[in-house]
Formats: C-alpha cells, sequence, structure tokens
C-alpha cells in the first residue's frame, strides 16, 4: 500500500508549530497524499511562527464531528498554545482513544507528546511516534514510518 492510498488526518488548533505542520504537510503532499485538517476552532487554524502569529491552514473537519475510523494515520504537530487547547477538550481524548483501542499509527511531534500522558495512553504503544525535532534530518523518516504502516481495509475500519 503506497503513502498516496491513506487516508491522514492532522489534528491541530491554533498556535500549531507553524515548522511542524508546514513541513510535514509538504512532505506528504509530494508524495502525492492529502492530509485532512482536524481542527479544534473556527475554519482557520492561525499557526505560530517562533514568536508571533503565522500562516492560517484551513481546516477540513471539526474535532467535534471527526472520527478516528475515518483514517489510518494521525497526526499532531507540536505548538504548546496548540496543545493548550487539544488538552481542553474531550474530543482530543476521543479520537486518540480509538486510535490506541485500533492500534492505528499517531506522530506525535514535538510538544504533542504532552497529549500521551494527559490522555492517559500508554507510552510505550507500539503504534506511536515521537519526534522531539522536526527538521530535515528527520522528516524522511518520519515519511518513511508513516508510508511502511498497513491501511485497514473497509471491513477492519467498520470493526474499529
Amino acid at each position: 500500500m503506497t503513502l498516496e492510498t491513506k487516508t491522514i488526518a492532522i489534528l491541530t488548533a491554533n498556535g500549531v508549530n507553524q515548522n511542524d505542520i508546514s513541513q510535514m504537510q509538504r512532505a506528504l503532499i509530494q508524495q502525492r497524499n492529502f492530509p485532512k485538517i482536524i481542527g479544534a476552532g473556527a475554519k482557520l487554524i492561525q499557526s505560530w511562527n517562533e514568536a508571533e502569529w503565522g500562516h492560517n491552514f484551513a481546516m477540513d473537519v471539526s474535532i467535534t464531528e471527526a472520527l478516528g475510523v475515518d483514517y489510518d494515520v494521525l497526526i499532531i504537530p507540536g505548538g504548546e498554545r496548540a496543545m493548550t487547547v487539544l488538552q481542553s477538550t474531550a474530543h482530543t481524548q476521543r479520537i486518540l482513544n480509538s486510535f490506541a483501542a485500533a492500534g492505528k499509527p499517531v506522530l506525535f511531534m514535538n510538544s504533542a507528546k504532552v497529549l500521551i500522558e494527559s490522555c492517559g495512553l500508554d507510552t510505550d504503544a507500539d503504534n506511536f511516534m515521537v519526534v522531539d525535532d522536526v527538521n530535515e534530518e528527520t522528516l524522511p523518516a518520519m515519511i518513511e514510518w508513516i508510508s511502511s504502516i498497513k491501511a485497514m481495509d473497509t471491513s477492519e475500519k467498520q470493526a474499529a
């Protein structure tokens, strides 16, 4: 199964680290995968770029309506402001628990790893990848990890 056939979601909120989300989104698009942005907030997610507000990213689906069963892979870019928002909503825990229960992969970038503990997830889960520094050297390894994951077929998605 190729990367372009996987259904990938990026879970985020205002204050997401601009570098994390833009590099990952760009890398996925170069591989012909167009990830869906699940957002906590309004229709546009505003990133944080070091010391000021950065680019806006269009939200595809609200966190209140998103279902883990609809995606093969979940990516959570860092950003302390975004993590504060995501930690404050039960929908984050609902989505992460769905991925954990189904054994589906979740990539936590930088500060997003705080969600593992705050949502009561297993820190040693095989389906979790935590990357503390997103850069040109670590990005290919993340894309390779996502590419190596077998997508669930329709019957498995319905059972999850």
